[in-house]
């Protein structure tokens, strides 16, 4: 059975050398021995690879484990958890991945400078369609995540499973 593949790119932001949180001002340093944080054994960015059901279960796991402390009933953070944006539409992707008869075209890196340039190019067409679904949907959910996971509490993300 068919999928796809979201490939999201993880990049640290300033605020990781410091080991404070930017909005809040306070620390955000815990003791794991002889490291300064938690996070100095990660890399500055790295790529994960995952399936839908994936998005969905990291989205179920911090709108209601870690944002929400359900044993008091109250939200542990004041940003917003986003809504988590509809599937991506797998029949469109296939059928406009099968017009530019290439099976890597999403992966390809130079997928503007392919094809004709016309509105009806299958290229074109898999440009706007990738580019919708990932820059109007998916961009501003993870951005809208990053401030949620921002404020949870780290000894929370660190006993996450």
């Amino acid at each position: 059975l068919p999928h796809f593949e979201y490939i999201v790119r993880c990049a640290w932001e300033e605020e990781r050398a410091s080991g404070y949180d930017a909005e809040l001002a306070a620390p955000r340093v815990v003791s794991l021995g002889d490291r300064d944080s938690w996070w100095d054994e990660l890399p500055d960015s790295y790529v994960l690879r995952r399936q839908w059901k994936d998005i969905e279960r990291f989205h179920d796991v911090v709108a209601t484990k870690l944002a929400f402390d359900s044993a008091i009933g109250i939200s542990r953070i004041k940003a917003r958890v986003p809504a988590l944006p509809s599937k991506g539409d797998l029949g469109k992707f296939e059928l406009a991945v099968a017009a530019t008869g290439d099976t890597l075209a999403l992966n390809r890196k130079n997928r503007d400078e392919l094809g004709t340039g016309k509105s009806s190019d299958p290229w074109r067409e898999l440009e706007v369609l990738h580019t919708v679904y990932v820059e109007n949907r998916l961009g501003p959910y993870f951005e809208e995540m990053n401030k949620v996971l921002a404020e949870i509490p780290i000894h929370l993300l660190l006993d996450c499973d």
